[in-house]
């Protein structure tokens, strides 16, 4: 896995996995293998080397420097990262990724608030573009109970059309998979500024779950295979608040991310649910660019929410009805688990049920 977008000058942490059913693939020199080769746009050589196993995980972990004088990628040409194994059995896997290289012309007003997306077991670096060098800056990041979890000195990487890029790296097994952290950066100018960075810690199912996800709303103007219209932090943005609208449905749940890769079935229920969330944005994006325009002997009108609404219903409607159902069932099924289950007679209210009074007491929803 490597970042979609990159900048001259930075650092970039990239991974791999290769795994044959289920299991790691044993390198047949792992002095050799995995080995990983970083081209430009131009298929000119960059960078390589060879990547380096996390026992604990399984990721082979590298990382190599984009040149301060690399070239930037165009719309149509993208830089890539190619990994090649060869195992113990004498089978070769490879995996090429695309990405894009730019220069960090942003400016400061457009980037006082952004979301990052980690894996929890890997280091990460966050990067902050100021319009002018600062003194006295530092980093704090804070779990959900406003606890700091780590602070760290920010770094400056160099200053690209007038704007100064700090960067901090948080080392790996800081955060938490499944939990999201605030980052607040603060630095002197003439008064005292802060900014806030919002980080999701991740594990590799969920970023599967990112790529299922992207491939189910992801489809505009988009070469083959090749899927950049929403970052993977925006991706796991709709992921959490998708479970969330799952859990208030019927009866209130906690079902996290383990819960449902133990329980695959409700994957396609929570995409639908993600994807409502990411659709809800693009809609309130294509409210603002329709128009409406008449002439004496032209009329035109752009107007894409139509569709997207839609679809939109088409979702909505199957997770406020039928999967509504379905939750429901499946919450029935549990409880005869853990209410109990009294020997059916006729003397009893509820006897030939098999569910005993106290049972109702405490799921009287099960009646309904």
């Amino acid at each position: 896995m490597i970042d979609r977008t990159v900048y001259v000058g930075s650092t970039i942490p990239i991974t791999a996995t290769f795994l044959e059913e289920g299991s790691p693939v044993t390198p047949s020199d792992p002095t050799i293998y995995p080995n990983y080769v970083v081209k430009d746009i131009n298929q000119d050589i960059v960078a390589f080397g060879v990547g380096t196993l996390d026992l604990v995980s399984n990721i082979y972990n590298a990382s190599f420097v984009v040149p301060k004088s690399a070239i930037v990628s165009t719309p149509d040409s993208k830089w890539t990262v190619e990994w090649e194994m060869l195992s113990e059995s004498d089978a070769t896997y490879k995996h090429m990724e695309y990405f894009d290289v730019a220069l960090p012309n942003f400016t400061e007003s457009n980037y006082k608030e952004q979301q990052k997306v980690t894996l929890f077991n890997l280091p990460v670096v966050l990067s902050i573009p100021l319009e002018s060098d600062v003194s006295n800056i530092s980093f704090n990041l804070y779990d959900i109970n406003d606890v700091v979890i780590f602070s760290g000195v920010p770094y400056q990487e160099g200053v690209y059309e007038g704007v100064y890029i700090y960067s901090v790296l948080i080392p790996a097994n800081i955060t938490t998979a499944g939990h999201e952290y605030s980052g607040i950066w603060t630095f002197t100018t003439t008064v005292q500024n802060s900014l806030f960075v919002k980080l999701y810690s991740a594990n590799l199912y969920m970023m599967s779950l990112t790529s299922d996800l992207r491939l189910l709303v992801d489809k505009i103007l988009k070469p083959l295979d090749l899927y950049l219209g929403y970052r993977d932090s925006d991706l796991i943005y709709s992921l959490h608040h998708g479970l969330s609208y799952l859990n208030l449905l019927v009866q209130y749940t906690d079902w996290d991310f383990n819960f449902i890769k133990s329980n695959p079935t409700f994957v396609t229920p929570l995409l639908m649910s993600a994807g409502w969330w990411l659709l809800s944005s693009q809609f309130l994006a294509q409210v603002d660019e329709s128009f409406d325009y008449s002439g004496q002997a032209v009329s035109l009108t752009v107007d894409r929410t139509g569709g997207i609404s839609e679809q939109m219903e088409r979702w909505k409607s199957y997770l406020d009805e039928q999967f509504t159902m379905q939750k429901k069932h499946y919450l029935r099924g549990m409880q005869n688990f853990w209410l109990g289950v009294s020997t059916p007679t006729v003397s009893r209210r509820y006897g030939v049920s098999g569910i005993n009074q106290l049972a109702l007491q405490r799921a009287p929803w099960l009646i309904r």
